[in-house]
């Protein structure tokens, strides 16, 4: 049986693409369920702050302002399941700020498809080094078995919360 760790080999047939204009509503929607249920160590208010920058306003923003910054979505059977953004790279050094799957479809390979995706994204603009942060264990490993080393560990970090820094050369 498939832990948290290990992928079932026979994942969801997914396809990661941007989503289209009319698509944002239903990123927007993925977003919030995904920070509401899977992220029980942040406080109310961190959830609410999070949020707000997934409204369908800043989904406008983000989707009509030409970037070299990453956003991308994991989409089955014409759902998002899944997505993954993160910064305009600084100095060859590219940041994810968020990689999420809907939990039902967790332990699928969709993570790990879109964390190579992120990979390729940035190779293609000459970074060397991709990192991120998450804020537990379960993800901290996730991010170990593909690839990525735990550079450092930030206790009581942003709202109070513990977070695990992660990188990976590219």
């Amino acid at each position: 049986m498939p832990t948290a760790s290990s992928p079932k080999t026979n994942g969801l047939n997914t396809t990661l693409r941007h989503a289209e204009k009319i698509e944002l509503p239903l990123i927007s929607k993925l977003f919030s369920e995904i920070i509401e249920s899977s992220f029980p160590m942040f406080p109310d208010h961190a959830i609410k702050k999070y949020k707000e920058s997934w409204t369908m306003e800043h989904l406008l923003v983000k989707h009509n302002t030409p970037s070299h910054a990453l956003f991308c979505c994991a989409w089955h059977e014409g759902a998002p399941v899944g997505l993954v953004s993160g910064t305009q790279p600084e100095l060859g050094v590219a940041t994810i700020i968020w990689l999420l799957v809907k939990p039902d479809c967790q332990g699928q390979a969709i993570g790990s498809k879109l964390l190579e995706h992120a990979r390729q994204f940035y190779q293609a603009q000459k970074c060397h080094k991709l990192k991120l942060t998450v804020p537990s264990q379960r993800a901290c490993r996730f991010y170990v078995n593909n690839g990525m080393t735990q550079e450092g560990f930030h206790p009581s970090h942003w709202s109070k919360v513990d977070f695990w820094s992660l990188a990976c050369p590219l």
